[in-house]
């Protein structure tokens, strides 16, 4: 079972990552675009998460964090 914040890595095997790459090698930039906006969404989601797990001392169940591995927009390098 994959968690969320692996899903959100950029490594070939890893949900929108794959996503990523794969519309980037393609150059179909609208398929590219749409898997970073999902991404993006689920980030912010790990980092409220994370706030939460902080505010409550709570340590997190997964590293590193993911505020360590943001996604960025790299479809033009």
């Amino acid at each position: 079972m994959r968690s969320l914040s692996t899903f959100t890595c950029h490594k070939r095997d890893n949900g929108c990552g794959f996503g990523l790459l794969d519309a980037k090698q393609r150059r179909d930039q609208e398929a590219y675009y749409e898997f970073l906006m999902f991404a993006e969404v689920l980030q912010g989601q790990l980092l409220y998460y994370e706030k939460t797990l902080d505010k409550l001392e709570i340590p997190r169940p997964y590293f590193p964090s993911i505020r360590e591995r943001l996604i960025q927009d790299d479809y033009d390098s």
